[in-house]
């Protein structure tokens, strides 16, 4: 199994190389590791109070979800616009390497970052006020929430790079011209849906 190695494992699906049996190894580690990040998402505290919580909740799954549905149109595109065949096979075996890889440099990023601000005290993260005894409640759950937002904004962006990520290497395994560009996915997509 390719678990990092992308051109390698794109090279590989190219060539035909991957049998079905590694497919659903595949396909059984990712739902693994999906399961994994949504349990590790759902043990974190919460960093709002629960109606903002809630609404930030409701906004990021909007925003996820159309950035999954019109990643998946775009890549299903840019496959069809190549050779157009076993587009769930490529999408679920290189779906595993970039999700790791992704991962992989958000840690790298973002742990170094949660260490500092670990180990520094409170008046320089939050400002004198929040150092002393008397802590203003209304001060913490704006900050709060304003951190979820920005990480809700940080996992759309990731989202995107994966979307990305994963149509350039099955614009490479399926031959695709490298002039398919999401405007013209976006404008055949709504073409299409008009005509049925």
């Amino acid at each position: 199994m390719f678990l990092w190695n992308v051109g390698g494992l794109a090279r590989a699906l190219k060539a035909d190389l991957i049998n079905d049996r590694q497919k659903s190894y595949y396909l059984a580690a990712l739902a693994m590791l999906g399961i994994t990040l949504i349990t590790c998402y759902r043990i974190l505290p919460p960093t709002c109070t629960p109606p903002e919580r809630s609404i930030i909740d409701i906004l990021g799954g909007l925003i996820y979800g159309f950035i999954a549905l019109n990643g998946v149109i775009r890549v299903f595109h840019i496959n069809m616009a190549g050779d157009g065949r076993f587009f769930i096979d490529r999408f679920i075996c290189l779906a595993l390497p970039i999700t790791i890889r992704i991962i992989s440099y958000f840690l790298l990023i973002s742990l170094p970052i949660g260490i500092i601000r670990a180990f520094l005290p409170l008046k320089y993260i939050w400002g004198e006020q929040m150092a002393t005894a008397s802590v203003d409640i209304a001060h913490f759950s704006v900050t709060g929430c304003l951190s979820a937002f920005m990480g809700m904004l940080l996992v759309a962006a990731l989202l995107v790079w994966f979307f990305w990520w994963i149509g350039r290497e099955i614009g490479f395994i399926a031959g695709a011209p490298k002039t398919v560009n999401v405007r013209y996915i976006f404008i055949e997509f709504f073409n299409n849906s008009k005509k049925s």
